[in-house]
């Protein structure tokens, strides 16, 4: 019965204000988290789950989606430049084999075209 603060998401519907943003909000009275999730309108387990989060990381910003930033071709990224540098006209299923003779790394040859896109090297007809 200690917690006088929930924080809570707010619904654009709701309140009137931006969906999706969070806000502090003080009550004047003294309740658990479940009675303030009555309050506000929210779940129990949301409200719960919230302050939890908050008490033990300090920070309501959400954890990271998806997939790690970086690709496992990173480790062999000069290797591949070398290949495309040494031969600018070669076709990706070439690199694609030499990348798996090589290291035993396989990778599509779609997935080295964006790898190199992103590396600057871009494909032009002539």
């Amino acid at each position: 019965m200690a917690d006088v603060t929930l924080l809570v998401l707010v619904s654009l519907n709701r309140f009137g204000i931006a969906g999706g943003q969070f806000h502090q909000i003080v009550l004047p009275w003294a309740c658990s988290r479940r009675a303030a999730a009555r309050h506000f309108g929210v779940s129990e387990s949301f409200a719960v789950k919230l302050l939890q989060r908050a008490s033990k990381l300090k920070t309501l910003r959400p954890a990271r989606q998806g997939r790690p930033a970086g690709s496992r071709l990173d480790t062999h990224g000069a290797f591949l430049v070398a290949q495309v540098e040494a031969r600018p006209d070669i076709t990706m299923p070439e690199p694609a084999a030499r990348l798996v003779a090589a290291t035993g790394v396989g990778a599509a040859p779609a997935v080295l075209s964006r790898f190199l896109c992103r590396r600057g090297f871009t494909y032009k007809k002539r």
